[in-house]
């Protein structure tokens, strides 16, 4: 099925908004915790969290999108008093990992949640087929049952220890056998012994 441009910048829009929807209600929260009096870490490594929802949510790109505007929030509000961008030693480190983490927390679970949505889709195609095959099989078992049914000669098959697997209903007529009673038995009991 061709995707077209409009489907794909929906794609991209919809992953972009579910990212910066994850970004900012987790940015509330914290900013609602600071102001309730909560004390949290410096920046909160649970940050990963949000990104991981995001990137399952929406894919790659709305991982991404949130892991931005996670970083961006935590670079501009976690900082030493009184001085915009310093940091402490601690903290510059906290923050150099964030920024390594987050994005490929992102890039790694929207990497997974492709291959999943793949693999469903193919597992999806597969049942399909399964299900196609089945029919053409009930249909050819249905053809051959009919043509057993029907047939005034005996028709049987017989596997390699010379038991009957199959039996037509003309065995009732020929053989004076049940179809059923013979499925099992060797056909050799059904030879004359002087034969």
């Amino acid at each position: 099925m061709p995707v077209s441009g409009e489907s794909i910048e929906r794609g991209l829009s919809r992953g972009i908004l579910q990212g910066a929807f994850v970004g900012g209600v987790v940015i509330a929260l914290i900013l609602f915790a600071e102001r309730s009096g909560v004390r949290l870490d410096t920046p909160p490594p649970v940050l990963a969290v949000p990104v991981i929802i995001a990137a399952y949510w929406g894919g790659m790109r709305a991982g991404l999108v949130s892991a931005a505007m996670l970083l961006m929030f935590v670079a501009l509000n976690w900082r030493l008093p009184g001085d915009a961008l310093a940091y402490s030693d601690d903290m510059a480190l906290r923050l150099v990992a964030l920024s390594v983490g987050l994005p490929l927390a992102a890039v790694l679970v929207g990497a997974l949640e492709h291959r999943a949505t793949s693999e469903l889709a193919r597992l999806r195609a597969s049942e399909g087929e399964m299900r196609r095959l089945h029919r053409e099989l009930t249909d050819v078992l249905q053809s051959r049952n009919r043509i057993l049914d029907q047939s005034l000669d005996v028709i049987c098959t017989v596997d390699a220890a010379g038991r009957f697997v199959l039996v037509s209903a003309a065995s009732r007529k020929v053989w004076g056998y049940e179809p059923d009673e013979l499925v099992g038995r060797n056909y050799m009991d059904l030879v004359h012994p002087d034969d």
